[in-house]
């Protein structure tokens, strides 16, 4: 959108849930999984200023060798 970079904070609550901060107006929405969050949000018009694409898979971690 526009050559530009969004980030958008995802919460995981104390149960697990997830919510998207979405702008203001927009009521909130919790999900059971990212993956229903992220499906959601891939449609236009949801409350974000571009659809989300794809999750992306946090790296694993590097061991450090002693």
């Amino acid at each position: 959108f526009e050559d530009l970079i969004y980030t958008y904070r995802i919460f995981r609550e104390h149960q697990g849930y997830f919510r998207i901060q979405t702008s203001e107006g927009v009521p909130e929405r919790i999900f059971k999984t990212l993956t229903d969050l992220i499906y959601t949000f891939e449609k236009p018009n949801q409350g974000l200023i571009t659809n989300l694409r794809y999750p992306v898979k946090k790296p694993k971690a590097l061991r450090r060798s002693q």
